[in-house]
C-alpha cells in the first residue's frame, strides 16, 4: 500500500508523536550589523519556498572584545510572532585550508530542516572557519596539547562562547523567543554545545550532541590523547549542566567507537547530565559524518522528533500527519508511514496512485529533483500518472 522510493534508508516514527504548536514571527532583517565584505540578504530560497535565508556577518561581543561570526539563518516565511531558536554548528577538521571552507552554506541544509519544524535557525560558523574573525577564544591550540581532562574541558568552552554570543544577539531579534533555543553540534561541535550546556543560559531548553567530541592524533593516526581523558572533560561539564541533551551516534562511527561513546555518556550521566543516548544504524563509509549525510539526516532528525516530544520542544506537528492521512484518505494503520515522511529530511516530496498507493523521495539537490524522481518511479510502478500531496511540509499551491 505504501513505499517509499527514497535512496536511503527509512526509519518509523511514532505514531503518537505530537508537539507544542510551533510559534510564528515577523519576517524582519537580523539586528545584527552586516559587514560590507558580505552583503546581508534576506530571499526566498528557490528550493524550499515557503522559507527565507539570511547570511550576515554578525557582530557579537566576547570575553576579549567584539568580533564577527559568519551566519546562515534561515526561517518560515511569512509567519507571525516569535520563533523558537536553534543554533547550529559544526565540526573541525584536520587542517586550516579545509577550516576555511567551512561556510555557512555547508550547514544550509540543516537549517532548513529546523526552519520547517517552526525554528529560527541560525548556522552558527565559529571563529577561524570560513569568514568568522580570529582565533577560537586563544592564539593557537597549544593551551590544549597537554590532554588532560582540564584542557579539553576549556578547549569546548573556548568555542561555546561563540554560541553563547550568537545566542545573547538573536534574542534581541524582534522575531526570536529569548525563552526557547536549542543547540545541535556535529562532531567537536557536539561537544561545544555540551559546554554551551553547563553554563545554563537563559532560554536555552536542550541540546543535541550529533557524533560529539574530539580526537587528537598523530602523522600516523595513532590516538595521542586517552579517550578516558575526554569522558572525564564531559563529566567536569556535567556537573554544572541542568540542561537536557540528546547524543546521537552511529554504530560505524570510526572516530568514537559504540564502547568509546558508552564511557563518554557514562561518565557525564554519572557527573549528572541529563544526557539521552541514541545508536543510529551505520551511515556510509564512516558515521561520525551523520550530521550531514543524507541517511544521518534522516536518522537524527527522527531522533530529534522523538526527543522534542518526550521534552516538550517544537517540531512538526500533528496536524501535518492528519491533513496528509485526510488528503489521501488512508487508513489508520498507515499514520507511522506519514510520521516517517515528515521527520525525512528535505528538499521531499510526497506522492499517490489512482489505486492509493503512497511513496516519497527525498534528495539533497532540489525540490525539482525531489518530485520528479518521486512521480516517475510512482508512474513506473502504477502504469499511470500519479499526484504530487505534499512538498515539504505542505499539499503543492493550488490543492
Amino acid at each position: 500500500m505504501f513505499q517509499s522510493f527514497s535512496t536511503y534508508s527509512r526509519i518509523s516514527v511514532r505514531t503518537h508523536l505530537h508537539c507544542l504548536a510551533a510559534a510564528t514571527g515577523v519576517l524582519l532583517l537580523t539586528a545584527a550589523t552586516p559587514d560590507s565584505a558580505m552583503a546581508q540578504m534576506d530571499i526566498i530560497d528557490p528550493n524550499h519556498f515557503g522559507l527565507t535565508q539570511e547570511m550576515p556577518l554578525l557582530k557579537v561581543q566576547g570575553p576579549s572584545g567584539p568580533y564577527r561570526l559568519e551566519l546562515m539563518i534561515v526561517r518560515p516565511a511569512n509567519t507571525k510572532g516569535r520563533l523558537p531558536i536553534a543554533l547550529l554548528t559544526h565540526g573541525k577538521p584536520g587542517n586550516a585550508a579545509e577550516m576555511a571552507k567551512v561556510r555557512g552554506e555547508t550547514m544550509v541544509r540543516e537549517a532548513r530542516d529546523m526552519a520547517y519544524r517552526g525554528y529560527l535557525a541560525v548556522a552558527v560558523v565559529r571563529r577561524d572557519y570560513g569568514h568568522s574573525d580570529g582565533k577560537p577564544g586563544v592564539a593557537s591550540n597549544a593551551p590544549f596539547l597537554q590532554y588532560n581532562p582540564a584542557s579539553l574541558q576549556k578547549y569546548f568552552e573556548v568555542e561555546a562562547d561563540d554560541l553563547e554570543a550568537v545566542l545573547k544577539a538573536i534574542t534581541t531579534r524582534p522575531d526570536a523567543d529569548p525563552t526557547r533555543a536549542i543547540a545541535i553540534g556535529g562532531s567537536l561541535g557536539g561537544g561545544v554545545t555540551l559546554a554551551l550546556a553547563a553554563r545554563n543560559p537563559a532560554g536555552l531548553m536542550a541540546v543535541v550532541n550529533i557524533a560529539g567530541g574530539v580526537r587528537f592524533s598523530n602523522a600516523q593516526g595513532q590516538v595521542t590523547c586517552p579517550y578516558n581523558n575526554l569522558a572525564e572533560a564531559y563529566g567536569r561539564l556535567a556537573a554544572s549542566t541542568k540542561i537536557p541533551s540528546l547524543w546521537i551516534y552511529s554504530q560505524n562511527d570510526r572516530t568514537f567507537d559504540p564502547s568509546v561513546v558508552k564511557n563518554l555518556h557514562t561518565a557525564y550521566t554519572v557527573s549528572g547530565g541529563k544526557a539521552t543516548l541514541r545508536m543510529i544504524p551505520p551511515i556510509g563509509e564512516d558515521g561520525h559524518y551523520t550530521m550531514q549525510l543524507p541517511d544521518g539526516r534522516k536518522n537524527w532528525l527522527a531522533q530529534f522528533d522523538f526527543f522534542a516530544v518526550d521534552n516538550k520542544l517544537p517540531t512538526w506537528s500533528v496536524e501535518h500527519t492528519n491533513l496528509a492521512m485526510q488528503l489521501t484518505k488512508l487508513p489508520a494503520k498507515y499514520r507511522p508511514f506519514m510520521a516517517d515522511y515528515f521527520s525525512s529530511y528535505t528538499p521531499k516530496v510526497l506522492v499517490q496512485a489512482p489505486n492509493g498507493n503512497v511513496s516519497f523521495n527525498a534528495d539533497t539537490r532540489s525540490l525539482f529533483s525531489a518530485r520528479q524522481s518521486a512521480l516517475e518511479a510512482c508512474q513506473k510502478t502504477a502504469g499511470t500518472q500519479c499526484r504530487v500531496v505534499f512538498e515539504d511540509f505542505a499539499p503543492p499551491p493550488g490543492q
